[in-house]
């Protein structure tokens, strides 16, 4: 083999072999490695810059959301956006969206008369896509130990999960109205159950679990994380400095 074809590599994205560092045909990088930690940083900065895709990344967390992703964590990236720009973006929307139109109020129910416990639902609700953020290295390492044998390392599971809490998102600013003008339980019993849905369904079709033994797996790896995530998320708040819900209340103020 000649040191000219050695240099070729095949663009992971389209499949074109390039000659150099940028497939000719799609503008993809032909060295996209996979996720590792030191690409994190790089990540959440890049989530600043608005590139192409944002559109297009969204109608496919609708369309086909766990082929996309699986697509994107295995070397075709160019046509999506950044998964933290998308979460921080439409994270922040449906925060405004939930805060402006006292979305779970309705719902919530005091069942304790401690304090403390009232200021974390308040806040819970107040702020519902921070502790939606910090739920997600909790499914990423529930995920990740239940398909240990799947290869996918632990970052690549945390961006599979970015990009499913994005998705939840979309489905929560299209119940959002519905939830306002119907605010029934029945609803957010609905609510909850397309939500489940549609993550049970991303990581079938992600994993390609389609036997009864990896549809098993993929209930325990979303049970587990939804069983937990109120103790988990209660801790974060018990843990977080008072300026953090200070300067959250200015932000939305």
């Amino acid at each position: 083999m000649s040191a000219d074809s050695k240099s070729k590599l095949q663009c992971k994205n389209c499949g074109t072999v390039a000659p150099g560092k940028y497939c000719p045909n799609c503008g993809q990088k032909t060295n996209t490695d996979r996720f590792q930690w030191k690409h994190i940083g790089h990540q959440i900065l890049d989530s600043i810059d608005f590139d192409r895709g944002f559109v297009y990344t969204l109608y496919l967390l609708l369309r086909r959301p766990g082929s996309a992703i699986r697509e994107f964590i295995q070397g075709s990236r160019v046509r999506f956006a950044n998964p933290f720009k998308l979460f921080l973006i439409i994270g922040a929307f449906t925060n405004f969206l939930t805060y402006e139109f006292d979305t779970f109020s309705h719902f919530i129910v005091d069942v304790s008369e401690l304090e403390d416990l009232k200021g974390y639902y308040g806040y819970s609700t107040k702020y519902f896509s921070f502790f939606t953020f910090t739920a997600i290295p909790l499914f990423s390492v529930c995920s990740w130990l239940i398909f240990l044998k799947r290869s996918y390392n632990l970052i690549e599971h945390y961006i599979l999960n970015l990009y499913i809490g994005v998705g939840q998102f979309l489905i929560l600013i299209i119940f959002i109205p519905v939830i306002y003008y119907f605010p029934y339980d029945g609803i957010i019993v609905f609510y909850g159950f397309v939500n489940a849905a549609y993550n049970t369904w991303v990581l079938i079709v992600f994993f390609h679990a389609f036997n009864v033994r990896g549809i098993i797996k993929i209930v325990f790896a979303i049970a587990i994380p939804s069983v937990t995530v109120f103790y988990y998320n209660y801790l974060i708040y018990r843990l977080s400095p008072q300026a953090l819900w200070e300067f959250l209340d200015r932000i939305l103020a």
